[in-house]
């Protein structure tokens, strides 16, 4: 199983095992009907912010095509990074439209809708980082990429940082 694989199946777990915890007070109560409920919809939700890091990932990958990390464990960070920018921005988006949505959600000046986005945030980061491909072409190679520069990654120069010798002048 590639990368993609294992961040699906981490974000449909951990999307199903936070809807278990959300359903708690109603499961010790003796409601255990309630178990499914919590699973079904925890897990599309976990997948929906899988499918988001999924995508930071893939755009992490087509970023190194242009700025190649300078180690793996470079790599590794800007890969999760990327993966946890897109998270946030799809969990803030989806938070912004329920604050402002004409019912009784209200975060009534309390720093729970913060702590909620920061903690999926990090955990995504962390999921990440721990799920991240080894190499970053591992699976998106420049030739498969009808978008990639046509020049090595060798040959480019970045920003001006090159020495005599490796512009070849």
């Amino acid at each position: 199983m590639n990368w993609v694989g294992k961040e699906l199946s981490v974000a449909l777990l951990l999307g199903a095992g936070t809807g278990v915890v959300m359903m708690w007070p109603t499961l010790l109560a003796g409601s255990w009907g309630a178990l499914w409920l919590a699973v079904v919809f925890g897990g599309p939700i976990g997948l929906l912010v899988g499918f988001a890091a999924v995508g930071g990932g893939k755009y992490a990958q087509r970023l190194d095509l242009w700025w190649p990390a300078r180690s793996a464990q470079r790599w590794r960070h800007r890969f999760a990074g990327c993966s946890a920018a897109a998270v946030l921005l799809l969990v803030a988006a989806a938070m912004g439209w329920a604050i402002a949505l004409p019912s009784n959600f209200s975060a009534g000046g309390a720093p729970i809708p913060w702590i909620v986005l920061t903690v999926i945030v990090v955990v995504s980061y962390v999921c990440s980082y721990l799920l991240s491909p080894a190499q970053p072409r591992e699976t998106l190679t420049p030739a498969a990429d009808p978008t990639a520069p046509t020049t090595p990654p060798t040959t480019a120069v970045a920003s001006g940082s090159a020495t005599h010798r490796e512009t070849g002048s």
